[in-house]
């Protein structure tokens, strides 16, 4: 499986995935990060460039993360950014990474013995032979769980359709 994790800075990806990142990626799958604020500019202390950018791939190098997508988006000023921009930078982390699973979360919802509450957003990629498990039996679960948005990538012809 292809994973993508999208994060709003360095070390995120730690925090809130790194046992999941870990776990897929010695079971041979590939994870990728696309790290919106990579430069973390607001950091008390903060390292110099090299150092941060060090530490970020060794994070990398350690998890088994295959590639960073790094985004320039201003630290701790992601909602003075238009979101046209941020959809348009994920939305072609999406189409490079071509991902079967995205993983998002919200620091509101870490904990200390690890992410707490349901996902806000579940992107499932439909296919012929999983498509009617995916569209019913799940999103009932989904539903029923709080999960608030529930996309369906569905291939059946050839030809993409989104569901919202």
């Amino acid at each position: 499986m292809n994973y993508l994790i999208v994060i709003a800075h360095p070390d995120d990806e730690v925090l809130g995935a790194g046992g999941t990142i870990y776990k897929a990626t010695r079971a041979g799958h590939t994870v990728t990060t696309c790290i919106l604020s990579s430069e973390s500019r607001a950091r008390y202390m903060r390292p110099s460039d090299e150092e941060l950018d060090h530490d970020m791939h060794r994070a990398a190098e350690i998890l088994g993360i295959s590639r960073i997508i790094p985004g320039y988006f201003p630290n701790i000023q992601l909602n003075n950014v238009p979101h046209l921009e941020l959809v348009q930078f994920i939305e072609g982390a999406l189409s490079e990474v071509q991902p079967d699973v995205v993983i998002l979360f919200q620091k509101e919802k870490l904990k200390k013995w690890g992410i707490y509450g349901a996902p806000d957003f579940v992107l499932e990629v439909i296919l012929p032979s999983t498509g009617r498990k995916d569209c019913i039996k799940k999103l009932y679960k989904y539903e029923k769980a709080g999960v608030r948005e529930y996309w369906l990538l569905i291939d059946f012809s050839g030809v993409i359709q989104w569901m919202e």
